[in-house]
């Protein structure tokens, strides 16, 4: 040890500070004394490889059967991010939108506030992407006597219907939170949207 007031020694070069040289017999331990967590990794990589084929094939309406559970919140929010980050919410139509509102009202009362984040972005994309189809559609069809309707213009009401049905139950868990600020824009505009059709 260096005396008080002389300098302390150098540190070791790079070469000799080497980490310790890991083999698969210590992986296998390591994993062996982790296996919840390696279980809770593998599902998430299962539930993610699943989404991933489902939105490779168009299916996204689909994807409600796949995250039914709160354990897969996790995995949504990577799929949500990296739909909003790659800009790919106009490959959503209004089927997409009407299974993944209850997924966002489910994340919105999550106790992760980057959950609760991620889902607050996702439905305002959601609320931009289809605000306008929406209360559109409401409106024109509320002039027309319901047997009146054709079949597929009725579907797209009954869409439509569920889907402001969905935006007014999340209006109504938007957190009054500093994370609630960040979003402080999407309030107002989803109080519109409500109101207005």
């Amino acid at each position: 040890a260096a005396a008080f007031g002389e300098p302390a020694p150098a540190p070791a070069p790079a070469a000799q500070r080497r980490a310790p040289e890991v083999n698969s017999q210590q992986i296998a331990q390591l994993s062996g004394q982790h296996t919840q967590m390696m279980g809770v990794l593998q599902r998430r990589l299962d539930q993610m490889q699943k989404l991933k084929d489902l939105w490779a094939r168009g299916d996204i309406s689909s994807i409600s059967s796949i995250l039914n559970m709160p354990q897969d919140h996790a995995v949504f929010c990577d799929f949500a991010r990296a739909v909003v980050q790659q800009r790919l919410d106009s490959v959503l139509n209004l089927d997409a939108c009407l299974v993944l509102l209850p997924v966002l009202r489910d994340l919105l009362s999550s106790k992760y506030d980057d959950f609760v984040a991620t889902a607050l972005q996702f439905t305002e994309v959601l609320l931009q992407n289809f605000s306008g189809l929406i209360a559109d559609t409401r409106k024109s069809c509320s002039k027309i006597p319901e047997r009146q309707l054709d079949l597929p213009r009725e579907d797209r009401l009954r869409k439509c219907n569920a889907c402001h049905d969905h935006f007014r139950e999340i209006h109504k868990l938007l957190p009054e939170s500093q994370l609630g600020s960040r979003f402080a824009g999407f309030k107002p505009a989803l109080q519109a949207f409500l109101t207005g059709c």
